[in-house]
């Protein structure tokens, strides 16, 4: 019988479906099975947990294992959980090269070994190909394929395009921690000249079904005016003007639960016939990758390159 590798995917959506891609790897290399437990529905709120598989769908990522390598399976459940152990190292989310730890002698032996949601370590090349096809099949529940569909009936969306709006303040924050840059209006500038400058480019080309993934204007952001203005300006479409009836209908106050709105707005993403997203957006690059593979047309806007040019002497 298989050793099993536990992950627990935490944080943003689409940091937990990195998540689910590198502990697939992980299970290949150390031939070890995988379990994923749980996943995390608000980034903000570590208790706002629901079981794995009432969100994602891995049949499609199960079948591509068979293919490559039968004998390492993505398992629903796992016996004696009294005798999980938790890897000893402190944020594991952090780790560039989990691999060195894993091998040690003292975790090889481990049969129920807890490595937690390893979201930054690097892939191995041989392991890239396969990574990337991973990405390509993780699906989510019929449910959420169930709340997208009636938004995009509800909103008529057909041949639409969609943008990522990415300024939420959590993101402003990450790029001004990653970056070292200190100049908040001068990224926040940054981010509204690019996006009103593609936003001008597809009025020109009379693109008038454009909608928009964004949390701004659902949770309190400092940049939800700047949304509302260029929404009613550009006459852009969002899953605010359906708010209410999908609450009603499907979800009740889940003003919470950040993720299943990202869950509906990546389904919407992935099948417009051409996406604008954020270069360094976690979400933006995975509805890139869909549109590769579908061969659609799809950008990611310089934001980040643009911001590292910023003079932070000032």
């Amino acid at each position: 019988m298989n050793k099993i590798f536990i992950l627990e995917p935490k944080a943003g959506l689409c940091n937990q479906l990195y998540c689910i891609c590198t502990g697939v790897i992980l299970g290949l290399i150390y031939k070890r099975n995988i379990y994923f437990q749980n996943f995390h529905m608000d980034y903000k709120n570590e208790k706002n947990i629901l079981h794995f598989h009432e969100v994602i769908d891995l049949s499609q990522v199960k079948h591509f294992l068979k293919t490559i390598q039968p004998s390492i399976q993505i398992v629903d459940s796992i016996n004696n959980t009294s005798e999980i152990v938790y890897l000893d190292v402190d944020n594991v989310h952090n780790e560039n090269d989990i691999y060195k730890i894993l091998s040690l002698e003292k975790n090889k032996n481990i049969p129920l070994l807890h490595i937690y949601n390893p979201i930054s370590t690097f892939i191995p090349d041989k392991f890239q190909a396969i990574y990337h096809k991973i990405k390509l099949l993780i699906k989510f529940n019929k449910k959420y394929l169930t709340i997208a569909n009636y938004v995009k009936d509800k909103l008529q969306l057909t041949n639409y395009t969609c943008m990522h709006i990415r300024m939420e303040d959590d993101a402003i924050d990450f790029m001004m921690e990653c970056s070292k840059i200190n100049q908040y209006n001068k990224i926040i500038n940054v981010h509204r000249s690019l996006y009103l400058k593609e936003l001008n480019l597809l009025q020109k080309k009379k693109i008038n079904k454009i909608y928009i993934c964004t949390s701004l204007g659902i949770l309190e952001n400092k940049n939800n005016n700047f949304y509302k203005n260029i929404k009613q300006k550009y006459n852009l479409i969002d899953k605010q003007d359906v708010m209410k009836e999908i609450q009603e209908k499907f979800l009740g106050n889940t003003k919470d639960q950040r993720e299943i709105f990202g869950i509906i707005d990546f389904i919407i993403a992935t099948d417009s016939i051409y996406f604008v997203g954020c270069d360094w957006s976690s979400f933006s690059i995975f509805i890139k990758n869909h549109h590769d593979a579908s061969k659609k047309n799809s950008q990611l806007l310089g934001i980040w390159n643009n911001c590292k040019k910023i003079d932070n002497s000032v």
